[in-house]
């Protein structure tokens, strides 16, 4: 089951992704951010309940900046509370936020990084050639994509809860 889940979050940003690019909208991110919680809390559910918070600080307006703080305290929501903030000042859109919260829930922290890193490398390549607003979720797709690869060359472990079975 474990590689199928890989598979499946892997193949699902690369849509979403695909999505984004070309319709500007990523329907049913909610539902991959649904599952992600549901399978992240399973094994990480401090991480997964730091991770929403900092999801819900940046979604919710009238959420206190303490709140959102809290998402600091683990390595993996760290980034998230990032991009929350980069959300309550309209430069990243909501479904850019639940991606990378999905995949701070699935993924060990070097995971949610190297998406970030995607999303910065594609928002280079595409102010260069185009005009206009930047489809981070392909990005966020690269970067999880070329962290997987260089993970399963050096045969690293990649999630944390692959090894459960």
């Amino acid at each position: 089951m474990n590689g199928e889940v890989l598979f499946i979050g892997c193949a699902a940003l690369v849509l979403f992704g695909f999505s984004d690019w070309v319709q500007r909208t990523a329907p049913g991110i909610e539902l991959f951010f649904l599952a992600a919680v549901l399978l992240g809390a399973q094994v990480d559910p401090l991480g997964v309940f730091l991770t929403i918070l900092a999801a819900g600080w940046g979604w919710l307006a009238g959420v206190p900046w303490w709140i959102g703080c809290l998402g600091l305290l683990h390595p993996a929501s760290a980034p998230v509370v990032i991009a929350a903030a980069g959300f309550r000042r309209r430069m990243l859109g909501g479904a850019d936020l639940l991606a990378l919260a999905g995949i701070a829930c699935l993924f060990e922290w070097p995971t949610v990084w190297m998406a970030l890193a995607g999303a910065a490398l594609v928002r280079r390549w595409w102010t260069a050639r185009r005009a206009g607003s930047v489809p981070a979720l392909m990005g966020m797709a690269v970067g999880l994509l070329i962290y997987v690869a260089t993970a399963f060359l050096l045969g690293m472990r990649i999630p944390a809860w692959f090894s459960n079975g």
